[in-house]
């Protein structure tokens, strides 16, 4: 039996992108990987590929430790667990969660998919916004989760989101202060749809920082990275933008 532990934010910010709409997954497989959390998953469109690395190392032994979970026993853990870190006994068939004295034995899906697939893309706008910048965008995008969302940057120094649904646009602007941390290299435009947005917004804690990363015609990224990981969404680009 191998066991690791893992903390309750890294599992939370698993279940907030696994359970969204745009992944939709039923079961998922995390993976300890020179110590550290590593996952890689896709939704079956095989349009949105999800990753998270944990900054710091939680297992002793150089071990590779595999925890295939069903998302719905994932969630029930995370609520028993409150704040408190999850330990994972895995064995054959079957693992034990444990927290504090609690102790639940759950099954093991079968054949969950590990993603390798990585991109090499050369983004020509990488966009960080802050907390108060991401509330913004919450804001705009609660007009409707389907809705389309044109992300449009610009060399003379501004970045517009643009939310259009049922003939409704609504835009968010960011320029000269709220984009000094950022950098565009060409003119970009872009449209993804806002489902993609919300798993990072659910997701996101205080310290975590929000960055967009766009160029024409390639999947876009949005990335999460705090004080223990790192997590991203390559997502393919709506069929109008194209």
């Amino acid at each position: 039996m191998r066991s690791v532990t893992i903390k309750i934010p890294i599992l939370k910010v698993i279940h907030s992108f696994v359970n969204s709409t745009a992944m939709d997954k039923e079961a998922i497989q995390i993976n300890i990987v020179n110590k550290k959390v590593l996952i890689k998953d896709k939704n079956h469109e095989d349009t949105v590929i999800f990753a998270l690395l944990s900054e710091e190392q939680i297992a002793d032994s150089e071990e590779e430790i595999t925890i295939p979970i069903v998302v719905k026993d994932l969630k029930s853990i995370i609520d028993l667990a409150d704040n408190e870190d999850i330990t994972f006994e895995v064995d054959k068939g079957t693992t034990i969660c444990k927290v504090g004295k609690i102790r639940r034995k759950i099954p093991q899906p079968i054949d969950v998919d590990y993603v390798a697939k990585k991109f090499k893309i050369d983004y020509k706008a990488s966009i960080q916004l802050s907390n108060a910048d991401i509330k913004y965008i919450a804001k705009a995008l609660k007009t409707d989760e389907s809705a389309s969302v044109k992300l449009s940057a610009r060399t003379s120094g501004e970045f517009i989101l643009s939310v259009d649904c049922f003939g409704r646009n609504t835009e968010v602007r960011f320029d000269g202060e709220s984009l000094k941390d950022s950098k565009i290299e060409e003119d970009v435009d872009i449209i993804i749809l806002s489902e993609y947005f919300l798993p990072l917004f659910r997701a996101k804690t205080d310290d975590a920082v929000f960055t967009i990363n766009i160029v024409n015609n390639k999947p876009v990224k949005l990335s999460l990275d705090s004080d223990i990981y790192k997590a991203y969404m390559y997502i393919a680009p709506s069929i109008a933008g194209n």
